[in-house]
C-alpha cells in the first residue's frame, strides 16, 4: 500500500514536466510565428488550455494560494485585455482619445452610435487574450514542477533551441530554398529555424549561451566529477552558436551576441573558478573569445556571415525602423491614456501611415514592443510593465548577490540573463509575440521568482 502511494506521488510530481514538454513540442510545431492567422498556432493554444485545465484539477491548493509574481503578472495582463473588450456606452466611447474619426463615420451614414468596446479591433483583441494562455500555462506548470525538478526543464529548453538551430542550418544549405521552412519566411533564404523571422531565431540562439553555462553549473553542483565534462561541452556548444547565428542574417542577433557571451561567462564563472585557478579560468575565457572571433573571421572570409554583411551594408539613418519611431510615438499619444486595444496595431497604423512608408509590404507589428505596448494598452499597460521591470530588477540584484552555490541561484541568474536578452531584442522586433519565445520567457521568469535558499546544494563527489 505504501509503495503504491509512493508511485502515485512520483507520478503526480513529474506530471507538470510532462505537460511542459507537451507545450514545448506544440510550440515547436506551431509557435514560431506572430501572425494571428498562423494555421498551426491552434495546436499551441489547445496544449496551453490542457495544461491550465489539468492544473486547476490536480495542482496543490497551496500553490494556487501563493501564486508567484510571474503568474500574477500574466493574469493581470489577461485581465487588462479582457477589460478592453467590455462594451462602453456611446457617451463614454466617443469621448475617448482617437475615436473621433470612427464616430464621425457612423454620424455621416446616419447610424446611431452603438455600444462599443474600448478596443478598435475586437477580434484582434480576443486573439491577444487567447494568446495569453500560452505564457500563463507555462508559468503555472513551471511553478507546479517545483524548484528541485528544474534541471530536466533546462535540458528541454536547450534541446528546443538546438533543434531550431539545426533546422536553421538545413534551411541555409538547402538548394531548393523551401523544403525545411515551417512558415512562409519573412526573409526568404534566411536560417530562421522554427520561426518565421530571423531576428526571433537569432534571439533564441543568443539565449542558448547562458543556458549552456547554467547546465554546466547545475551538473557540476549535482556531481562534482561532471564539472570538467560539462564545462567543455558548454564551451563547444557555445562556440557552435557563433556560425549558426552569423548565417541567420540578423543584425540584432549579432549585436546581442557579445552580451550573451558575457552573461554566459557570468553564469558559469563559479564553475570555472572552482575547477581552475583564477588565472587559468581567465585564460579559458580568453581562449573561447579568440576561437569565437576566429570562427567569425572564417565565415566572413567564406562570405557566409550574412549578419555581418547586412550590419555593415545598412545605412542606419535610412533604416525603416528608425524612421518609424516618430510616427509610432505620435500614434501612441493620439490614443493615450487608454490605448487603441491589444492587437490593433496593424489596423490602426494604416490610418496614420506616412506616405513615404507606403510600399508593397505592410507592418504587422511596430518592431518596437515598448512603443506598441504604449499604443495598444495605454497608461495601465505601461504601469504594469514598469511594475514587472521593478520586480525583475529587485530579483536580479538579490540573485546576483547570493552565493553561487545556494539552491536556485544558478537557474535564477540564467533566467535574468535570458529574459534580459529577450527584452533587449524586443526593442527592435517582437519576439515575445511568438508563442514559442513567450513560453521560454515565462519559464525563465519563474526561475527568477523562486526564492533562493542561502544553503549550499550538496554535491556528489
Amino acid at each position: 500500500m505504501d509503495r503504491s502511494r509512493g508511485r502515485g506521488r512520483r507520478w503526480t510530481d513529474w506530471l507538470p514536466f510532462g505537460l511542459i514538454v507537451m507545450l514545448l513540442l506544440a510550440a515547436a510545431i506551431g509557435g514560431g510565428a506572430a501572425f494571428a492567422d498562423a494555421p498551426l498556432v491552434v495546436i499551441v493554444r489547445v496544449a496551453a488550455l490542457i495544461v491550465i485545465a489539468v492544473a486547476l484539477v490536480l495542482m496543490p491548493g497551496a500553490l494556487w494560494r501563493r501564486p508567484t509574481v510571474p503568474i500574477l503578472l500574466f493574469a493581470a495582463l489577461a485581465a487588462l485585455i479582457a477589460l478592453q473588450l467590455m462594451p462602453l456606452p456611446p457617451a463614454i466611447w466617443t469621448g475617448l482619445p482617437g475615436r473621433s474619426l470612427i464616430a464621425a463615420v457612423a454620424t455621416q451614414v446616419g447610424f446611431a452610435q452603438p455600444w462599443r468596446p474600448l478596443t478598435l479591433t475586437p477580434m484582434a483583441t480576443w486573439n491577444s487574450l487567447i494568446a495569453c494562455m500560452v505564457p500563463l500555462a507555462a508559468a503555472i506548470a513551471t511553478v507546479w514542477l517545483g524548484p528541485r525538478r528544474q534541471l530536466p526543464l533546462l535540458v528541454a529548453l536547450i534541446a528546443l533551441g538546438l533543434g531550431s538551430a539545426m533546422l536553421g542550418m538545413l534551411q541555409f544549405v538547402d538548394a531548393s530554398g523551401g523544403r525545411f521552412y515551417l512558415y512562409q519566411p519573412a526573409d526568404p533564404g534566411s536560417a530562421v529555424g522554427l520561426f518565421s523571422n530571423r531576428n526571433h531565431q537569432a534571439a533564441v540562439l543568443v539565449c542558448l549561451l547562458p543556458l549552456f553555462a547554467a547546465l554546466a553549473a547545475e551538473l557540476e553542483a549535482w556531481r562534482a566529477d561532471l564539472g570538467w565534462l560539462a564545462s567543455i561541452g558548454a564551451t563547444i556548444l557555445g562556440l557552435a552558436v557563433v556560425p549558426l547565428l552569423l548565417v541567420t542574417g540578423s543584425r540584432s542577433g549579432l549585436l546581442l551576441l557579445p552580451l550573451g557571451g558575457v552573461l554566459a561567462v557570468a553564469v558559469g564563472w563559479p564553475v570555472l573558478r572552482r575547477r581552475l585557478r583564477v588565472r587559468a579560468a581567465q585564460m579559458v575565457v580568453a581562449a573561447g573569445a579568440v576561437i569565437g572571433a576566429a570562427l567569425t573571421a572564417w565565415f566572413v572570409h567564406l562570405n557566409r556571415a550574412q549578419s555581418l554583411a547586412r550590419l555593415f551594408a545598412t545605412d542606419v539613418q535610412a533604416e525603416q525602423r528608425v524612421e518609424l519611431v516618430a510616427p509610432l510615438w505620435q500614434m501612441a499619444m493620439s490614443y493615450f491614456p487608454f490605448g487603441s486595444g491589444f492587437g490593433s496595431f496593424a489596423a490602426v497604423y494604416r490610418i496614420i501611415e506616412p506616405d513615404s512608408q507606403l510600399n508593397r509590404t505592410w507592418l504587422n507589428h511596430a518592431h518596437n514592443d515598448a512603443l506598441e505596448l504604449l499604443s495598444d494598452g495605454g497608461l495601465v499597460a505601461v504601469l504594469l510593465a514598469g511594475a514587472a521591470l521593478i520586480w525583475w530588477g529587485m530579483r536580479a540584484v538579490a540573485l546576483w548577490r547570493q552565493p553561487a552555490t545556494a539552491e536556485g541561484v544558478t537557474l535564477g541568474r540564467a533566467g535574468t540573463a535570458v529574459s534580459l536578452i529577450i527584452l533587449l531584442a524586443s526593442l527592435s522586433d517582437y519576439p515575445l509575440r511568438t508563442p514559442l519565445v513567450a513560453l521560454i520567457f515565462a519559464i525563465v521568469t519563474c526561475w527568477i521568482a523562486v526564492p533562493s535558499s542561502r544553503q549550499s546544494v550538496p554535491r556528489q563527489e
